[in-house]
């Protein structure tokens, strides 16, 4: 049915939608007074009932209602990072994105599941072990600026000189480490 205007009021049962996304919001009775039309957002045009994960969006410039798929709100996990993202609109999930969590770290999509990718897992072994390396070069330089400073003005003990030898030959061995074989690494001990 058409909403035709009248000559008279009349009580029409509407249905509203959405000004944003057009989809369907509720059923009311709307007054509407003799010569003048349906309130705005509204339609007397009865939708159809929308299947689970889909819902009624309204198209005024047809007036039709047509069924859209509706996700909103659901989480989904990005195919290149795993990460999850929650889907804010109305319509078909993306092709980048799955209902499938990852299983764990360093996992990539091989187009029907989650896989371990021994190639992130080997880059992270890396990063870390080139940062534990930094941290490590880090401190001996603390420890041995200090100790030196010791050492240049002729106020270090025996104890002291000595430390400043064994943070000098632990920066060293330290420095010898190569990050990009993180498997076969034996970090030095430190002084302390």
């Amino acid at each position: 049915m058409s909403f035709e205007m009248s000559n008279e009021d009349q009580t029409v049962t509407v249905y509203d939608y959405s000004n944003d996304t057009g989809e369907y919001v509720g059923t009311r009775e709307a007054y509407v007074v003799a010569n003048t039309g349906l309130p705005a957002c509204c339609t007397d045009v009865e939708p159809p009932v929308a299947p689970e994960n889909h819902v009624a969006v309204f198209r005024p410039e047809s007036q039709v209602w047509i069924l859209r798929e509706d996700h909103r709100g659901k989480v989904v996990y990005d195919k290149d990072t795993g990460l999850p993202l929650v889907i804010t609109t109305i319509g078909s999930l993306p092709d980048n994105v799955t209902y499938i969590a990852p299983d764990g770290e360093h996992m990539k999509w091989n187009g029907d599941m989650w896989v371990n990718d021994p190639d992130a897992q080997h880059a992270k072994s890396v990063a870390d072990a080139a940062q534990h390396k930094t941290d490590l070069l880090n401190l001996a330089d603390y420890k041995i600026s200090i100790l030196q400073d010791a050492v240049t003005y002729n106020l270090a003990t025996d104890e002291e000189s000595s430390m400043l030898e064994s943070w000098r030959k632990f920066r060293v061995l330290v420095n010898r480490i190569n990050e990009n074989d993180p498997q076969n690494i034996i970090w030095p001990e430190s002084p302390e």
